[in-house]
């Protein structure tokens, strides 16, 4: 995510709850080409290694 397309509130997040949001945000996304798929996501996010073991 770009600074500028943060909404006020948004701005005052750590970055690694940025990180998750944009995953989060992208999975909803794709959901339809994602269902039923083994799926791996790679983060360079080192707080957010405890999310995904």
């Amino acid at each position: 995510m770009l600074q500028g397309n943060l909404k006020v509130h948004e701005k005052n997040y750590p970055t690694h709850d940025l990180e998750l949001a944009a995953v989060v945000f992208t999975l909803k996304i794709w959901w339809h080409y994602l269902y039923g798929v083994h799926v791996d996501v790679f983060t360079d996010q080192n707080s957010l290694q405890h999310v995904y073991s």
